[in-house]
């Protein structure tokens, strides 16, 4: 079981940025062209299972036109639920901001560019522990 959740917990950062990166590719200022809702579905693959549907929905919402965003998604498969928001902020062409997955307890830095309407991001984060779990069970 302990692979199943750290599957779903590396699989949190994935589906973010390919959902942060979803606007058209030369629009300026970007944020501005991801303002509103999205919803869809896919797949992941865990480590050690089969692949599962994944249905998603994201919320973006410019906070500061063209340099300021917040996000909620919320993504779940018949055995997973994720529950992620960030804020992110652009100073030129540098992104910076947060992240908190609230399923999971994780939580982190987002970092990276907007060059030419292209985002290109990276999170960090660490785990924070979620209730019930323990780290030398298996």
């Amino acid at each position: 079981m302990r692979l199943k959740v750290l599957a779903a917990r590396m699989s949190i950062g994935a589906a973010w940025l390919v959902l942060v990166g979803t606007g058209p590719l030369r629009a300026e200022p970007v944020f501005d062209s991801l303002a509103g809702a999205w919803s869809g579905i896919g797949t992941m693959k865990p480590s050690d299972g089969p692949r599962e549907k994944v249905r998603c929905k994201v919320a973006y919402n410019v906070t500061r036109p063209g340099r300021s965003l917040t996000l909620d998604l919320r993504c779940a498969s018949d055995a997973y639920k994720m529950v992620l928001s960030a804020n992110i902020e652009q100073s030129g062409t540098e992104l910076s901001g947060n992240w908190f997955e609230s399923e999971y307890r994780q939580g982190g830095k987002v970092y990276g560019t907007n060059k030419d309407g292209l985002i290109e991001a990276r999170i960090e984060g660490k785990h924070s522990g979620r209730a019930g779990d323990d780290p030398d069970q298996e």
